[in-house]
């Protein structure tokens, strides 16, 4: 296990979840994995806890896309070379972007995870822990505000630079946000 295995497992986690692919998903964390959640916010919900790769899959993102579409999440800090320690990765910023369905409203969070690696041949996810800092929703003014900001993000799903997450001053619900990925 090394960064590079690391850096793997985070692209193929996002692109299971963002994209609906459970199977993907799963193949992430290892059979007995848990998936631990620290929310700050009161306006979203996950379980505190989440065990078995399976069950991550299906119960942590199944119902996650009912309520939400155009769902993006991006690593703010590309080098994982300097957050990846011993088989694990701590303190990875990450900023998610989606539209609600029922509202219609923009909604955009922010955390960190903390990845912690299993030591078998093929290295999977043991635990990850999820805080969520910030989840804000609300109407965004512009049509299409939020696929704009998602097709100027060229690095998917890293951000190699925060240029684009400029919009965001315009929108003070976001101030906290902002502040956070600079």
């Amino acid at each position: 296990m090394n960064a590079n295995d690391a850096r793997f497992l985070l692209e193929r986690y996002m692109d299971g979840k963002d994209n609906i692919k459970a199977d993907v998903l799963e193949s992430v964390f290892s059979q007995n994995a848990d998936v631990v959640f620290d929310i700050k916010p009161s306006n979203i919900y996950f379980p505190e806890i989440i065990t078995g790769a399976k069950n991550i899959s299906i119960e942590m993102f199944g119902e996650f896309h009912d309520k939400f579409k155009d769902v993006k999440s991006y690593y703010i800090d590309s080098d994982i070379n300097k957050l990846y320690s011993k088989k694990s990765v701590k303190n990875q910023r990450w900023l998610v972007t989606m539209i609600e369905r029922e509202t219609l409203n923009t909604r955009i969070g922010a955390g960190y995870y903390n990845w912690f690696f299993t030591e078998e041949e093929q290295a999977k996810v043991a635990r990850l822990e999820i805080t969520i800092l910030d989840m804000v929703s609300f109407p965004a003014n512009e049509n299409n505000w939020l696929l704009k900001l998602q097709s100027n993000l060229l690095d998917y799903p890293w951000v190699s630079s925060i240029d684009p997450f400029k919009a965001f001053e315009q929108y003070s619900e976001l101030a906290n946000i902002y502040q956070f990925i600079n």
